[in-house]
């Protein structure tokens, strides 16, 4: 088993446990790192067909490629899929998870686009991305995660069919105008509108002096922190468990990091969620620390 963008090795300790042989691949020395202290082989890359070359070489062909949150991140999509047949076995499988663009348009989740995200993924992209390269979507999964995720079964075939559950995903796709112009132009008005409802509604909040504190430093609170023009004028800060993040600031905006225990400070107070797709153990954390947190 070959997992890309291994991270820490956590996912990929999980099948050592049981016995697999795996291997990892992460750019980040760091997190090579950690995942050696877990006994996971890591190679200090990013994935692509030469990569997949240097895999092939020290252990021959795989059977099962994970990559969870990591393709839509890579410069070259094509480069990427071909590395993943490079490296598979015939009929070995790749399984792959990403932000669907279907929930991300429907639900306005603008927030989901940013640097690393450099594509955003459909089912009818994705066949025929991957058709190029021998491989043959089998089944794909709707999963909760980033509000509303894909994630992709395929196989390595040396004849790629299109099956009918995922031609119905394909056109259910086209129904919706995801591959429409004036789809993306109603997006930017709605979002437009949205930011300017919200934008009186803070200014008025703050106009009568009520401190507002925002919670997540995430990439996808930056995106909706430089669009609405949110800076460190309207948030006292914004709060982040990890402390890497904690004493530095957020990029153009300049809102202060700080630890979660900033809220046992405040009287009253309110609290913007950035990290919306962990919600309700953000609150209950909050809570925790002060319950007379309001959430906007």
């Amino acid at each position: 088993i070959l997992e890309i963008g291994s991270n820490d090795g956590y996912l990929s300790e999980q099948f050592l446990k049981k016995g697999h042989t795996i291997k990892g691949v992460d750019p980040s020395k760091f997190m090579c790192q950690l995942a050696q202290e877990r006994g996971i082989n890591t190679y200090n890359n990013f994935f692509n067909t030469e990569t997949s070359k240097m895999i092939k070489e020290d252990y021959g062909l795989v059977d099962v490629i994970l990559a969870n949150n990591v393709f839509n991140h890579a410069n070259d999509p094509l480069d990427f899929a071909l590395g993943v047949s490079n490296s598979l076995g015939d009929g070995g499988l790749f399984v792959f998870e990403l932000p669907y663009l279907l929930f991300t348009i429907k639900d306005k989740k603008f927030d989901q686009i940013y640097h690393e995200h450099v594509t955003y993924f459909t089912v009818k992209y994705a066949y025929n991305l991957l058709k190029q390269c021998n491989l043959q979507i089998e089944k794909v999964d709707i999963v909760d995660y980033h509000g509303g995720s894909i994630r992709v079964f395929c196989r390595k075939v040396s004849h790629v069919q299109l099956k009918p559950s995922i031609a119905s995903m394909i056109s259910k796709e086209e129904d919706l105008g995801l591959f429409e112009q004036s789809t993306y132009d109603r997006f930017m008005k709605n979002i437009t509108e949205d930011r300017n409802k919200l934008m009186i509604k803070l200014y008025n909040l703050k106009s009568i002096g009520r401190p507002i504190v925002g919670v997540g430093a995430a990439a996808k609170a930056n995106t909706f922190l430089n669009f609405h023009k949110i800076d460190n004028s309207v948030l006292d800060c914004i709060t982040d468990a990890s402390e890497y993040k904690k004493g530095k600031y957020t990029p153009l905006t300049r809102i202060p990091i700080v630890g979660d225990e900033v809220f046992s400070e405040y009287n009253s107070v309110l609290a913007l969620i950035l990290s919306w797709n962990i919600t309700d153990a953000l609150k209950n954390k909050i809570k925790n620390i002060n319950d007379k947190v309001a959430f906007l």
